[in-house]
């Protein structure tokens, strides 16, 4: 407890920017406030008594209060501002947090979770580094293992890490903190959040090229959801989702044939009428055109067709819409490559109005601009499109283009005799055979 009184109380003297000496002034020394802070001494009652009243608070704040109804309405509140935050729902969040008072909190841990509250909305639903109470929070977190706290400030300090973890897109650490999170939920048997957090988890292990761990979490998941069917709501359709990540991760350890086999069950489903269902979908026929292109042309070709019409189903859907950034990007490459520039065209004008702040579908853009330079004869422009894109890879956790247009650099360069670029751009390709 007493290092919780000390962090709450360097809490309170920083958030008001006061000083150690100023507050300490006539009542303790510098050094004997400083032990009271790092948790090393407890101060008596008459000392707590005068440093809340300079901190401008009661010292009933440092303790367990006994109104349980306060409590229960305090504890209602904040159960429903990380619902809202979950959802992304700024406003209500902002209107239900302006319910309670810091300074009028029941006890220390309530502290502790509102400060975990407001730096989760910072990193959650405002996209920025965690404000001033992030001090305290990591104070907290480095002692967590030794202290008690309550099921919601432990759920809350683990969905901080989660969202601090993909703020930094570190997806190993956001991968395994996602699936931390899935077991916690699961024993407190809420299992569609379970089966969505797992998929979390899958994801970010496939955005850093962790298929086995990808690969464990989807066989589990699979028979999970397949033994408890039954008990679920939505979290069921993550089913079909389920088979367009097995079958990424079969087509990445170029096992083609098991790829093309998950894809396709993807085909017989009726789940598709679910949006997130349709995206994946089209994602499935893209990957399935991919694998035929140096197979089958003719067959790849009517795969992404087929993605191109499921596609353009939602171009009116704006809204919903806006998140299909990769099917758009890919299916842009495509066309260039192929030279179908009526599509590819159509699919630029569309991609003002579609989300492509990840840096591998703005790689697929820029390269598919370079093809059509290449089909104009526009040298130089197709040379910055491709070192654009290549920056782009660079930045990249997955790197997907970096190899191919790695070669394209050195080809051009090449052709153009500056065969000291053209060697660099080989090199480069081949130091990253391995990814």
């Amino acid at each position: 407890m007493e290092k919780f009184l000390g962090i709450k109380i360097r809490s309170l003297r920083t958030s008001m920017g006061i000083s150690q000496s100023k507050l300490a002034q006539g009542l303790i020394s510098n050094s004997y406030l400083s032990n009271i802070e790092k948790g090393r001494k407890i101060p008596s009652f008459e000392i707590l008594h005068e440093l809340a009243s300079r901190l401008d608070t009661t010292d009933t704040i440092f303790y367990e209060d006994k109104n349980l109804e306060l409590k229960t309405e305090q504890l209602l509140v904040f159960e429903k501002c990380f619902d809202y935050i979950k959802r992304g729902n700024i406003d209500d969040y902002h209107k239900t947090l302006d319910l309670v008072n810091y300074y009028k909190l029941v006890n220390l841990e309530f502290c502790f979770i509102y400060d975990a509250l407001v730096t989760i909305a910072d990193y959650r639903l405002f996209e920025q580094e965690g404000g001033h109470r992030e001090d305290e929070i990591n104070i907290l977190l480095e002692e967590i293992d030794t202290l008690e706290v309550s099921e919601l400030l432990s759920e809350l300090l683990l969905y901080l890490q989660i969202v601090r973890s993909v703020f930094n897109e570190d997806f190993p650490k956001a991968g395994m903190w996602y699936h931390e999170y899935g077991s916690l939920l699961l024993k407190k048997e809420a299992i569609d959040d379970y089966i969505v957090a797992e998929m979390n988890s899958l994801v970010n292990y496939l955005n850093c090229n962790k298929l086995d761990s990808a690969y464990e979490i989807a066989n589990n998941l699979e028979y999970f959801i397949m033994e408890n069917e039954e008990k679920l709501g939505k979290a069921k359709y993550s089913l079909y989702a389920l088979s367009y990540y097995r079958g990424f991760i079969y087509k990445n350890l170029n096992l083609h044939f098991q790829s093309l086999k998950a894809f396709a069950k993807m085909d017989d489903s009726m789940i598709r009428r679910d949006e997130q269902g349709h995206y994946h979908f089209i994602l499935s026929l893209i990957e399935r055109g991919n694998i035929y292109e140096s197979i089958d042309s003719t067959l790849a070709a009517s795969y992404y067709e087929d993605a191109y019409i499921e596609f353009c189903k939602y171009s009116q859907n704006e809204e919903s819409w806006y998140w299909y950034g990769e099917p758009l990007s890919r299916l842009f490459l495509y066309y260039c490559k192929v030279k179908d520039f009526e599509k590819s065209e159509f699919l630029l004008k569309k991609s003002e109005k579609v989300n492509l702040s990840q840096y591998d579908d703005q790689a697929y853009l820029l390269y598919g601009k370079s093809l059509y330079e290449e089909y104009l004869g526009n040298r130089q422009k197709q040379v910055d499109y491709l070192e654009q894109a290549l920056i782009l890879q660079k930045l990249s956790k997955t790197k997907l283009l970096i190899r191919t247009i790695c070669l394209k650099l050195s080809n051009v360069h090449y052709n153009s005799s500056q065969y000291k670029k053209a060697h660099y751009y080989l090199v480069y390709c081949v130091e990253n055979a391995s990814l």
